[in-house]
Formats: structure tokens, sequence, C-alpha cells
């Protein structure tokens, strides 16, 4: 939800109002900012490539992995302190 209100809000709406319209819209509806209206994505030819999904899940993946099989995890601290 949070990008679809970062959008929202960068357009000069209020991000709540969409994303409660988003949560209860019909599969493949959705938000047009740039005309300011409700539309089916796919009609007025917004799409989700193929390669940005493919490429985060192996971002993802590939983090993932290198959590795991690492013996120590440097972090920040969300307090501004130094990190253990």
């Amino acid at each position: 939800a949070e990008p679809a209100r970062w959008i929202a809000h960068n357009a000069g709406l209020e991000g709540a109002a969409v994303i409660e319209r988003l949560r209860t819209a019909e599969p493949g509806e959705g938000f047009d900012v740039q005309r300011g209206a409700w539309v089916t994505l796919a009609d007025a030819g917004i799409v989700d490539p193929a390669k940005v999904v493919r490429c985060a899940l192996l971002n993802a993946g590939s983090i993932a992995a290198t959590v795991l099989t690492s013996d120590a995890l440097v972090v920040d601290d969300a307090k501004g302190g130094e990190a253990a």
C-alpha cells in the first residue's frame, strides 16, 4: 500500500482515501493519477512490466541469501546510535 500512497500524495491527493478505495476495487481497477480517474488498468495501458517484477524478486532473493549465509550483519540503529 505504501507505494500507492506516495504516488497519490505526490499527485496532490489524499493517499489514505486512494488506498481505501483500492482495497475495495475490482481486480484490475486502479487510479490513473495523470487523468485523475479510476480506470481499468489494462485498458488505460498501465501495466507492471514482467522485467520489473523479475528484478525485484531476484534482488530480494539475493539479499536474503546474503543475510542467511553471513556470520555478521551491520544495520543502522533507528535511534541514531552506533550499531552493535
